[in-house]
């Protein structure tokens, strides 16, 4: 590719980044920006959108901001997007702060609140804040560390989300209330809680008891009254991306997670081809394999009945949760013993 063609595929970019950011603060469609992107076919200069989708975000309210935040992070969840090319972007920003603070005097607030977003959700490494005042420069670098400590040592608008969250969940696994744990998710009133939930729901429950896990999974049924089908989506993919770190604490949470992706769904919470919507780099993965090889083996040597009382008939709530599982339970070794009489 020539020098003049790579000048004519950075200026698609740059152009297409902001339309990607302008759609997403319409319509809050991680699904839509993630397709726009790998449209592009330019993997290898997703730091430059980036860094152009932060400094348009710079012109917007606060609020447009931490969406912008909030939409890398989501591609990240995705896979559209890795931790790499935030951090690379997040370089080339501090990099020309010197003159984008004159233009928007306040550049280095608004980059210091990124930042501390990416650090909070994790897609940016602590280690970078050592670089800060070499690539910034030494007369707002020192300004943009100071100013992301305070942030951090706020709540910022993520966190909240995330606490809250956390908080609902928890009391829902102490209470059983499922009508008031979809109620507060309900008013909590963002997009971004939708996968935040999900995954939530899924880590508290890994490393509870089945009981507890087949509330999870009743839970995520009824969070399909409050989100829509891409917050499941990235909720799942951030349980799959964590595998590596559960596994620490949870050594079986790659079997855990099969079973709660094959109940989700049977539940219709995820379409039955799921899996195939997997990054490929976290299929590949050693964990993402096990997962993967036991949901399809799951869905296809077990009944719906079955996956539907896949933390056992005794994780039921009430006793006639437990007289319908194991009725069902029966009819489906009726049918399998009429079915081998007849053959």
């Amino acid at each position: 590719m020539s020098a003049t063609d790579d000048e004519k595929l950075l200026a698609r970019v740059k152009a297409a980044a902001a339309m990607i950011l302008d759609e997403y603060l319409t319509c809050e469609s991680g699904h839509d920006s993630a397709l726009y992107i790998e449209e592009l076919k330019a993997p290898r200069l997703n730091p430059h959108l980036i860094k152009k989708m932060l400094t348009v975000a710079m012109d917007k309210s606060e609020k447009d901001q931490d969406m912008a935040a909030g939409l890398i992070s989501v591609l990240c969840v995705r896979g559209t997007l890795e931790p790499e090319d935030v951090e690379a972007g997040v370089e080339l920003l501090l990099s020309s702060l010197k003159d984008l603070v004159i233009d928007v005097p306040k550049a280095t607030t608004y980059t210091a609140r990124f930042m501390a977003h990416f650090l909070e959700d994790k897609i940016l490494p602590e280690s970078m804040l050592a670089s800060v005042k070499d690539l910034a420069g030494a007369d707002v670098g020192p300004e943009v560390i100071k100013s992301i400590g305070e942030m951090l040592s706020l709540p910022l608008p993520v966190t909240q989300i995330k606490s809250k969250v956390k908080e609902i969940i928890e009391e829902f696994y102490v209470a059983g209330d499922l009508v008031e744990a979809e109620r507060s998710l309900a008013e909590l009133n963002s997009k971004r809680s939708g996968h935040e939930a999900v995954k939530r729901t899924i880590v508290l429950a890994m490393e509870k008891k089945n009981r507890e896990r087949e509330r999870a999974s009743v839970l995520l049924s009824a969070m399909t009254r409050v989100y829509g089908s891409e917050q499941f989506f990235e909720g799942f993919i951030a349980v799959l991306r964590s595998l590596d770190d559960l596994s620490l604490d949870t050594p079986n949470a790659p079997a855990l997670l099969a079973n709660f992706i094959a109940r989700a769904i049977v539940d219709d919470v995820l379409p039955p081809n799921f899996i195939s919507f997997v990054p490929d780099r976290l299929v590949a993965s050693e964990r993402g394999k096990e997962v993967a090889g036991s949901v399809k083996a799951l869905l296809e040597q077990h009944s719906s009945t079955r996956i539907m009382n896949v933390w056992g008939a005794g994780a039921k709530n009430s006793v006639e949760e437990l007289k319908e599982s194991v009725n069902a339970l029966v009819e489906e070794l009726k049918e399998s013993v009429n079915a081998l009489v007849e053959e």
